[in-house]
């Protein structure tokens, strides 16, 4: 199969992932049966890359397709296979892909995401006969697992230092690029950052004068501004890519980030923090059992898997993924009555337990952090 590594680390990540479980298995949120049926139909019969992940979840899972109460740790002790109707459905996708050369994981993430929508979203019907994907504050219009699981909302606001006018626009996202750059500082990674210190770089302010002033239309003029960058609705599954590739000067940036194994706090990176307005609604049945407690929890995300990229090539090298394992009471909003965590470390054929130490101690790459309190819309 080559060099497919970049491949199996995303799927493992996809596989494990509680709401895409929680959105196969329990909420039937693809409709596979009717897929398949209409697929065989045409001329010449088509893929579908939501049939075909259905299809491979339930292979590396099947007492969690089954609703039965296991652990995924017979990954342990299965023998390894290839996933050619996956693989097919999605080189047809992304021809792109086709060969065994290597390939960023990052990169086959994102197009795994849109291919995967491609496959799989519904057409939306809006007075007037237009289809649009977002509305304009940035909210998807498309229930597909892509847009239900992964897709947020960040708000960038202007600000005119001199009339103070302020004006916001939303842009939907699928995962957050956090930039090393200027941070690392030569010390081969002796000194460590907080993953914290990356959002908060994200989402810093910023002083737009000189070439980067902006037109306001009330004082009829080019203006110094001040921009903001906040998240304005959070996704259920916050991928983050932590940018240590620099392509552009052919080197890896290896400073280490620390991050969190529970509780990720996005409320201080929030557009109006705690507000309704934000277009994020907690879940209206969690929201009545529980309380405040549940508004407290909104922006709180706990790791579930972990890619690391080994090797100082940008144009090669090897990655591994670590994924924490769950049963399938952790699938749908109530995540209270989690067991102990498992972690398994998958590298190739090789699939191992390891401690959640040798996690957080990694030199993470790609980090994929699922909400305490998900929107559940099956």
């Amino acid at each position: 199969m080559g060099n497919t590594c970049y491949m199996n680390v995303v799927l493992q990540a996809f596989t494990h992932n509680p709401l895409l479980q929680y959105y196969f298995f329990l909420a039937k949120g693809h409709g596979s049966i009717l897929c398949k049926q209409t697929r065989k139909q045409q001329t010449p019969p088509s893929v579908c890359l939501g049939c075909e992940l259905g299809d491979f979840m339930a292979t590396m899972s099947p007492a969690t397709a089954s609703s039965a109460n296991s652990s995924m740790l017979a990954s342990l002790s299965s023998p390894s296979f290839v996933p050619h109707k996956l693989l097919e459905s999605f080189w047809n996708f992304a021809p792109s892909f086709i060969g065994s050369q290597q390939h960023d994981a990052h990169e086959f993430f994102l197009e795994f995401l849109r291919g995967l929508h491609s496959h799989t979203h519904a057409r939306v019907s809006v007075p007037g006969g237009v289809s649009p994907r977002f509305t304009p504050t940035g909210k998807s219009l498309c229930d597909c697992a892509v847009h239900q699981h992964y897709a947020g909302v960040l708000q960038s606001q202007v600000e005119c230092v001199v009339c103070d006018q302020v004006s916001s626009t939303f842009d939907p996202f699928l995962d957050v690029s956090l930039s090393l750059e200027d941070m690392d500082d030569g010390d081969d990674g002796q000194q460590s950052l907080a993953l914290t210190d990356l959002l908060a770089k994200f989402t810093a302010d910023e002083q737009l004068r000189g070439i980067n002033r902006v037109y306001c239309r009330r004082c009829n003029a080019y203006a110094n501004m001040l921009k903001r960058l906040r998240f304005h609705a959070l996704p259920n599954v916050l991928v983050l890519h932590i940018k240590r590739l620099d392509f552009h000067k052919q080197r890896k940036l290896s400073r280490y980030v620390q991050f969190p194994a529970t509780k990720l706090d996005l409320e201080e990176f929030r557009s109006e923090p705690g507000d309704a307005c934000d277009q994020d609604p907690v879940t209206p049945r969690a929201k009545t059992q529980n309380g405040n407690k549940d508004a407290a929890d909104a922006s709180l995300y706990d790791l579930a898997a972990v890619i690391n990229h080994h090797g100082d090539s940008v144009e090669g090298g090897h990655y591994t993924a670590f994924v924490q394992t769950r049963n399938e009471n952790d699938c749908g909003n109530d995540r209270r009555k989690e067991s102990k965590p498992q972690w398994l470390l998958f590298d190739d054929t090789d699939v191992s337990r390891v401690r959640e130490e040798q996690v957080l101690s990694s030199q993470a790459y790609m980090l994929y952090y699922v909400r305490r309190r998900p929107r559940i819309l099956a």
